[in-house]
């Protein structure tokens, strides 16, 4: 067993297979690009509101956010690199900034989206969308 800290790379990851729209296991790279993830064990990595781990998409790496104790459950908060999902859901994470419902970064205002660390395509689509209203 090892110790996971802040900023430890979890495991690298690539695309098994790119689809043109998201399903509950991709991952979302650009508006057209929804990858299938290659270990093939991180598509089943749960959400959370709040999350140990961040699928950095740009590096192609799963990166530790805080401390995770051995036994802890791998989570990510799934609006960070979705835009909008194919389906949203009731979460049940139970933390105290549970958001309740999950459907996107889209759906969440930047105040919320602010308080997470985000891949560089949700990123790059807020700033887009304030430029533009």
């Amino acid at each position: 067993m090892i110790e996971i800290n802040p900023g430890d790379i979890i495991s690298e990851f690539g695309s098994k297979e790119v689809l043109d729209t998201p399903n509950y296991l991709t991952v979302q790279i650009s508006d057209r690009e929804h990858i299938m993830l290659t270990p093939e064990f991180l598509q089943y990595i749960n959400h959370s509101c709040s999350p140990n781990v961040f699928f950095d998409t740009k590096n192609m790496v799963v990166i530790a956010l805080r401390k995770i104790e051995i036994g802890e459950e791998f989570s990510f908060f799934y609006p960070s690199t979705e835009w909008s999902m194919d389906r949203g859901f009731d979460c049940l994470c139970k933390s105290e900034n549970c958001l309740k419902y999950i459907q996107g970064a889209a759906h969440l205002p930047p105040e919320i989206l602010a308080e997470y660390q985000l891949s560089e395509y949700i990123e790059e689509k807020l700033k887009n969308q304030y430029i533009t209203k």
